[in-house]
């Protein structure tokens, strides 16, 4: 079943019938199902949005506001949809602002209708109470910095709000920021930025944080990734967008002329496992994000640069293992870029290593799969290209 059937189920049984109806986080998804709506003759009222960059705007005719228009919708049922991987977070936003109404998930084929119960409710506050526990540690220790919440334990995403961050304090006038983290390799990026760590937590309590940042009054933050943000890319559909776009200009909202900082505490290549300068190859054939390669494709990659006199080391973390015939290689985050420039050729899987090595002089090869990015018209190798890296394009299937 597509989201179309899933909104044309919710028709059938007539739970929009005489109701507001309002969509939570412009997206694809969601303007698939407004258009879906309208087809039936049955009106969006408005959508939330947590993005301040949105408020304001309107999308086919719809207006955007802040989630907190749900506290002054008077009489009569009001029903949101919401369809994100962050549902969880994004009700219990709603909640917190005092909702009461039916909340609407459709994913795929699914669509799960949430009322109010006790038992919910008691979770909502107390996380909502323990969230803003955490907020008032961190601003007793932070209480003038401007805060930029990680919530995606990305390397590539927190290597860009990083490199975009000192453009943005500049034109905001900031003094000081500070970051909060959801994992130790985010921690070790922002370090290598020259950036105060206000936090490192766990997913769960990042969820809880961005609960009370989003309810408090406090204007003095950033979050790269909001809940509900997560099709905020595909207000771009059609243009040419990049991950750094996406950064610079839609969390940060600056101007596409503004240039990335250099991160400013990298540190020299210690060298322990005795690569040789010039002559070896790194390989780096894990990530989060994209869809891997066979191992077939890897096994070609390491006998074609064996064959021409090169060492190959396999970039490993935690329990990832070499490839064959290759010697695990382990480097501290702030030492990568030396380590590349030392061995003299890169080739990575598109992930956010890549991101943190874009800036070593030495030969670098990314390799994508040939698919889209997540639900975007946009291809992988072009969401995520990197100006000046080699490229090799992987079919998928």
């Amino acid at each position: 079943m597509t989201t179309q059937e899933a909104v044309d189920r919710l028709i059938r049984i007539h739970l929009l019938d005489a109701a507001t109806v309002l969509l939570f986080g412009h997206s694809n998804a969601t303007a698939a199902i407004q258009h879906r709506l309208g087809e039936a003759g049955i009106e969006v009222s408005a959508y939330l949005d947590n993005n301040p960059m949105k408020q304001g705007s309107s999308f086919d005719g719809v207006p955007v506001f802040g989630p907190e228009l749900i506290t002054t919708l008077t009489g009569g049922r009001t029903v949101v949809l919401i369809s994100s991987p962050h549902f969880g977070v994004m009700r219990d936003q709603l909640r917190a602002l005092g909702f009461e109404g039916e909340i609407v998930r459709i994913l795929g084929r699914e669509a799960q209708v949430s009322l109010p119960s006790t038992e919910e409710e008691h979770v909502v506050k107390a996380r909502a109470s323990y969230g803003a526990s955490l907020l008032r540690d961190i601003r007793t220790r932070f209480a003038k910095h401007h805060l930029v919440l990680c919530p995606f334990d990305g390397l590539g995403d927190v290597y860009w709000l990083m490199s975009y961050l000192p453009a943005f304090c500049a034109e905001n006038r900031i003094g000081q920021a500070a970051a909060v983290v959801a994992g130790r390799g985010s921690e070790q990026v922002v370090r290598t930025a020259g950036v105060d760590v206000a936090a490192v937590l766990t997913p769960q309590e990042m969820d809880d944080l961005i609960r009370a940042v989003l309810l408090d009054g406090d204007d003095r933050y950033t979050i790269g990734f909001t809940p509900d943000r997560s099709g905020s890319p595909l207000i771009f559909q059609g243009e040419s967008l990049t991950l750094f776009d996406y950064y610079r200009s839609v969390v940060y909202g600056l101007e596409a002329s503004v240039r990335p900082a250099v991160p400013a505490y990298l540190e020299e290549f210690d060298n322990t496992a005795g690569l040789r300068q010039g002559r070896s190859v790194i390989v780096a054939p894990y990530a989060k994000s994209v869809i891997a390669p066979p191992r077939s494709f890897w096994d070609g990659i390491v006998a074609t640069h064996q064959a021409q006199g090169r060492e190959v080391y396999t970039n490993v973390a935690g329990a990832e293992e070499p490839l064959p015939g290759t010697r695990p290689l382990r480097v501290p985050l702030a030492q990568m870029v030396a380590a590349v420039e030392h061995a003299g050729t890169f080739v990575g899987l598109r992930s956010g290593l890549c991101d943190l090595v874009h800036t070593a002089a030495a030969r670098k090869i990314a390799v994508y799969p040939d698919a889209y990015f997540s639900t975007t018209s946009h291809k992988v190798a072009d969401f995520f290209a990197l100006p000046g890296w080699e490229e090799i394009i992987v079919p998928i299937g």
